[in-house]
């Protein structure tokens, strides 16, 4: 499943750089679950959800937030369903209008039917926490 999970999380960045909240949660398995990693505190960009209807709510949040122009994968490994993706991201803050190029980490975990049951990001919170969310 190395080359499976490795396509399964570069087809999670084709999805997120068409900015469609509905067809990114389609590509979690029920329950799947997201946490932005990073110094947790009031209003922070680090947050975790649980359960479907606060994952869509997040992902559409994001979206709405910082529309994806550009992904450059960087590196990729993966391993018996798990995958972990280095890349550079080029986005705008849609509130503000400004575009920022910063480097994400994920990590997934996929499920035996390629849905992503769990997605760390580790990303630059401080960055993202000067701007407002909208």
């Amino acid at each position: 499943m190395n080359k499976d999970a490795s396509n399964l999380a570069l087809q999670f960045f084709e999805v997120r750089l068409k900015n469609d909240p509905e067809q990114l949660d389609q590509l979690f398995s029920s329950g799947g679950r997201i946490q932005f990693l990073g110094e947790s505190k009031e209003g922070s960009f680090a947050r975790s959800c649980d359960g479907d209807a606060e994952r869509f709510n997040l992902i559409k949040e994001t979206v709405q937030d910082w529309r994806f122009l550009e992904v450059e994968v960087l590196d990729s490994l993966a391993n018996e369903g798990k995958a972990v993706t280095r890349q550079r991201v080029k986005a705008m803050h849609e509130p503000s209008g400004q575009t920022i190029t910063t480097e994400v980490t994920d990590w997934f975990r996929f499920d035996q039917d390629g849905k992503i049951v769990e997605m760390l990001e580790f990303l630059d919170t401080a960055l993202l926490d000067q701007f407002p969310r909208g």
